[in-house]
């Protein structure tokens, strides 16, 4: 249909036409763009309008060039927002990749993975209030072991969130936990998407008990309304002619008439897709869980499609001195907001727990491990090219205190430990595209190499001789042991 129109817009003006039938065809052409901006489809609305600027500017119909190109800007910013905020979701769902990692494929509910056994379950992006903006749903297994941030995601259960983007920055819309080892019949409990009439998206919780000749039913369903997940709670009981107990039927606790009850229980009908189901307290996930990273992998392949269209679009830009520190940046330690000076903390204990910093000073009791303030200015420096001064940094400086980190006397003192790491990340920069006078985009291939299985199989080995080598220099007993992740972009 677009190219049909186009070819008679060419038509038209190659063998001539009235003012009055141009307008025709470009008052078409313009319907056509514009119903595709209301159908997300942004990309092709604005090669429309492109086209159309090209014939418009060469007949020099001013009057109609304005519309249009008025028109062109406005997909643009539509274009640039729907990409800053994809590239939020993104970034959310490559953090819980890189943190969680996943769960072993076709994993049951109940499964035996011992208390460091997470991973993504399963990640989608779902139009919760059919305003033509998809949330990202993750739901992924954690432990009380872990150490998050988001103090939610430190229990012991499968941990659900819902992520939307407010602004400039990613929110929270809604979080939920449910727990792997709860097979009691209390928690007999199923967990569903109901693709309402309206378009928009319900998760629905529904337990259904029968009990000394009860049944009860209790549905509750969670919508998404300005940016906030609104609960409806619906009860229903069968009663008991034996007892004499007649049905009851409750809307958010309140009793109400079986009439009532039925039409606020018919607004919450539509399609549903499990996601686990429950019987007498064992569950049973109903999702395919055969390709879980496959599945993360494509959800970054679509909200980055746009970046990687100016990837494939632009020529790639020599690297700079300044790209290079950048990328290093990056490489060591991701992607880093150096001028935020609040973050330096976080980012000297980075580079103490991925051993880009050696201790040089002799450790006091139980401290068992020390830097001098030389030595961190020195590395603060090359790795990150700030100057700093440890003493702003807000540390301990009680020896006595048994404080995680203590600096005392220009010298910081830490805990002992022996953590080992058991991937080492491996970046290389793809390709980098100018996309603004001081903005670049980049994609960075990531793959993780596994110490652990490298050491056992080969321990003799020090694989740091060639940890920083390109991966085809790497010999080729090393290769098998580097696995694919999920790629960055900077």
């Amino acid at each position: 249909m677009k190219k049909i129109l186009m070819i008679l817009l060419l038509v038209f003006i190659l063998f001539g036409c009235s003012n009055k039938e141009l307008l025709e065809l470009v008052t078409v052409q313009l319907d056509e763009a514009k119903s595709l901006v209301e159908q997300k489809d942004l990309p092709e609305a604005l090669k429309i309008l492109e086209e159309l600027e090209i014939i418009l500017s060469e007949e020099k119909e001013d009057e109609y060039l304005s519309e249009v190109q008025q028109e062109i800007q406005r997909v643009k910013d539509l274009i640039r927002k729907e990409r800053e905020q994809n590239s939020l979701l993104v970034k959310v769902l490559i953090d819980i990749s890189d943190d969680y990692g996943y769960i072993p494929t076709n994993h049951q509910f109940h499964d035996v993975l011992g208390d460091l056994g997470l991973g993504i379950v399963y990640a989608d992006l779902i139009d919760f209030n059919n305003d033509g903006r998809s949330e990202l749903y993750v739901l992924f297994r954690s432990s009380d072991y872990a150490s998050d941030e988001l103090s939610h995601r430190n229990q012991r259960g499968y941990i659900e969130e819902v992520w939307g983007v407010q602004g400039k920055e990613p929110i929270l819309l809604k979080q939920g936990m449910y727990d792997y080892e709860d097979v009691s019949y209390a928690s007999d409990l199923a967990l569903s998407f109901i693709t309402l009439e309206d378009g928009t998206v319900a998760i629905r919780h529904n337990h259904e008990k029968t009990g000394q000749g009860i049944h009860n039913s209790v549905n509750t369903y969670y919508t998404l309304s300005d940016s906030i997940f609104v609960e409806k709670r619906l009860f229903q009981s069968s009663g008991s002619s034996f007892e004499n107990l007649p049905p009851e039927f409750y809307i958010d606790d309140k009793l109400v008439d079986e009439q009532t009850f039925e039409l606020e229980k018919q607004k919450f009908e539509g399609t549903e897709q499990q996601v686990f189901i429950s019987h007498a307290g064992t569950k049973e996930f109903v999702i395919d869980l055969s390709e879980t990273k496959k599945q993360v992998m494509e959800i970054v392949s679509l909200l980055t499609s746009e970046n990687n269209s100016a990837l494939l679009e632009k020529d790639a830009v020599q690297i700079t001195p300044e790209l290079t520190n950048a990328f290093n940046i990056f490489k060591n330690l991701g992607n880093v907001n150096v001028l935020n000076k609040d973050l330096y903390p976080s980012m000297l204990i980075d580079l103490i727990h991925n051993e880009y910093i050696t201790d040089d000073a002799p450790g006091y009791e139980f401290y068992g491990t020390a830097y001098t303030k030389a030595n961190i200015q020195s590395a603060m420096k090359k790795y990150f090219n700030i100057e700093v001064n440890p003493k702003t940094f807000g540390f301990s400086t009680d020896l006595s205190s048994f404080d995680y980190l203590v600096y005392h006397n220009d010298v910081l003192y830490l805990i002992g430990s022996d953590s080992y790491d058991d991937y080492k990340n491996i970046y290389t920069p793809e390709k980098v595209v100018q996309v603004a006078d001081d903005l670049y985009y980049a994609k960075v291939g990531v793959k993780a190499f596994d110490v652990w299985a490298f050491f056992e199989s080969y321990y003799e080995v020090d694989y740091s001789e060639f940890l920083d080598l390109p991966l085809e220099k790497w010999p080729d007993f090393a290769k098998p042991f580097v696995e694919n992740r999920l790629p960055s972009y900077l």
